[in-house]
């Protein structure tokens, strides 16, 4: 049975499997209390955001390429069926409730504000789509994709829900992942700021976002 997870959670086997050069590691997140062994990434601050970043763009959706049943990683390629079951000593049958849908977007780059980029386009990786979360994918909207780099050395994982930020009406926000009452629940989406910025406002979030990167390339 495949499994649909909010679609911008980032990949649990690649938070820790990067490579990268960025100044906060796994384990610093983990010490700060950033992110735990059953949640996401849940950042406290713009420094924090930055320093996990392998690559940090500003651009807009482009073509969506498609869903895969994803198992993981392993050796630095995407792990089949088969080998997850023998790796664990499962049947097919239990192996494949370990599944998940996994989707990748076309982004289309506007402007590298940190990292290297040798394209105008790259492949960004997340959770199966949830209903509604197409209207998410537009490529009507400017955003800023906080990114890092997926153990395949190919596609990019976001930063959690908070590393793509959607800039509307002026001001940047991210979609947040919420289950709304009934019976039963439904799946949706709702726009949020990062609470530790004092403002989200497009000018001020930018100028903010352009100091704190040349305060940590300069380390």
């Amino acid at each position: 049975m495949t499994k649909f997870l909010p679609a911008i959670l980032i990949l649990a086997a690649a938070l820790t499997s990067f490579a990268n050069a960025q100044t906060l590691t796994y384990q610093d997140l983990t010490a700060r209390g950033e992110v735990g062994i059953d949640t996401g990434y849940s950042p406290n601050s713009l420094e924090s955001m930055v320093g996990f970043s392998a690559l940090i763009v500003k651009g807009r959706y482009g073509e969506f390429l498609g869903s895969k049943t994803f198992f993981g990683y392993f050796e630095g390629e995407d792990e089949s069926l088969e080998s997850f079951a023998a790796r664990r000593g499962m049947s097919r049958e239990v192996a494949e409730e370990f599944s998940f849908l996994l989707s990748e977007y076309e982004i289309i780059v506007e402007e590298v504000l940190m990292g290297e980029l040798d394209s105008n386009t790259l492949v960004l990786r997340a959770g199966g789509a949830l209903p509604g979360y197409e209207k998410l994918t537009g490529s009507d909207k400017d955003r800023i994709f906080f990114l890092r780099i997926n153990p395949d050395n190919r596609t990019y994982g976001a930063l959690g829900e908070a590393g793509i930020l959607t800039e509307q009406e002026g001001v940047y926000g991210y979609n947040a992942f919420v289950l709304r009452p009934g019976n039963p629940p439904t799946p949706s989406f709702v726009a949020k700021p990062l609470e530790f910025m004092p403002s989200m406002a497009v000018e001020d979030f930018d100028a903010a976002l352009r100091a704190e990167i040349l305060k940590a390339t300069a380390q």
